[in-house]
């Protein structure tokens, strides 16, 4: 399980814990690929366009 930070372009910024290994793998892999307009962390849903960038600690 991690923490992470997301932080978004408007300078705002949300901190999950909990989140596993597997759904953080996901959300890296659709944000960083624009695959898909949205990722899905932790039962919460983030407009991947408006993250600036997001930091994981253990």
């Amino acid at each position: 399980m991690f923490s992470i930070v997301i932080r978004f372009k408007d300078k705002n910024w949300i901190d999950l814990d909990g989140v596993p290994d597997t759904i953080l793998i996901e959300a890296l892999n659709i944000w960083s690929s624009a695959k898909e307009e949205s990722i899905k962390i932790n039962g919460m849903t983030f407009d991947v366009a408006q993250i600036r960038d997001i930091v994981i600690s253990k």
